[in-house]
């Protein structure tokens, strides 16, 4: 029925608001929604699938422009290239550096909020400064980044829940490879 589908692609868009890697989700459910519907007639189950795409497209887009009217950025969320920053450029300076974590998330966020003040920039002018301040640092210690990659894509392989596990058990951890009572993950 046309009315759950709908239903379903409203519900799947606000869900993207909560967690913004869900915008992808309508595109990875094309397939499903053009091999799961019961009508015999192909342009149908794929007009279907591509109405539950456009609906979903449309709502997370209107969001992503309502971001950009009120902060000058078209994106769904912003916390991506936060995280990109005190995460990722984090463990990359952190390696390069030979300094604790603690200590690179205290130097990146030093460096963020005296530049944010001196400049007197706006939140979506903060936002560009961090993504710009990650990508220097990616580039300036290629090596670094690149084992970051191969360390996480390994982890994601072999143990996805490994860094929700690892923060539930101690939210106070800034490990960027912890487990609780050791050192590393390697350990």
């Amino acid at each position: 029925k046309i009315e759950f589908l709908i239903l379903s692609a409203i519900v799947v868009s606000f869900s993207a608001l909560t967690r913004p890697i869900v915008q992808f989700l309508p595109i990875a459910l094309l397939p499903l929604l053009i091999v799961a519907r019961k009508d015999k007639r192909l342009s149908s189950r794929v007009s279907s699938g591509l109405t539950f795409v456009f609906i979903c497209g449309a709502i997370i887009s209107s969001w992503s422009y309502r971001n950009y009217k009120t902060g000058n950025l078209f994106m769904l969320s912003t916390i991506a290239d936060t995280n990109l920053i005190y995460y990722r450029a984090r463990a990359v300076l952190a390696e390069a550096e030979h300094i604790s974590q603690e200590d690179a998330l205290k130097e990146l966020q030093d460096e963020i909020e005296t530049a944010a003040a001196q400049q007197n920039l706006s939140q979506p002018e903060i936002i560009s400064l961090q993504r710009k301040k990650a990508f220097q640092i990616f580039s300036q210690y290629p090596v670094q980044t690149s084992v970051m990659l191969v360390k996480g894509a390994g982890r994601m392989l072999v143990d996805p829940g490994f860094t929700i596990i690892c923060t539930m058990l101690d939210r106070s951890s800034l490990q960027y490879d912890c487990i609780p009572g050791q050192s590393t993950m390697l350990d």
